[in-house]
């Protein structure tokens, strides 16, 4: 695949291994800066989309949050 493969797949490999969700994944922390936590990103991207607005609504009342909310870009990580 390229350069760093093993580690970012290794990090895939345990989490099927271990029936590791992707909502785990992304509530797990990583070592920064380290290949691995690019698989801890696409958790994040598959994560955010799949919330809805009225969570989001809920949420940014709760902390007061009173700016636009990023939007979710398939083909951009965040």
């Amino acid at each position: 695949m390229g350069e760093h493969a093993g580690e970012i797949i290794s990090t895939y490999g345990v989490a099927m291994t271990n029936g590791v969700t992707l909502r785990n994944l992304a509530d797990t922390i990583f070592p920064y800066p380290a290949w691995g936590q690019a698989a801890r990103r696409a958790a994040d991207q598959w994560y955010a989309a799949k919330q809805s607005e009225g969570l989001v609504r809920f949420v940014k009342t709760i902390f007061g949050y009173e700016g636009d909310v990023q939007q979710v870009d398939p083909d951009r990580i965040v």
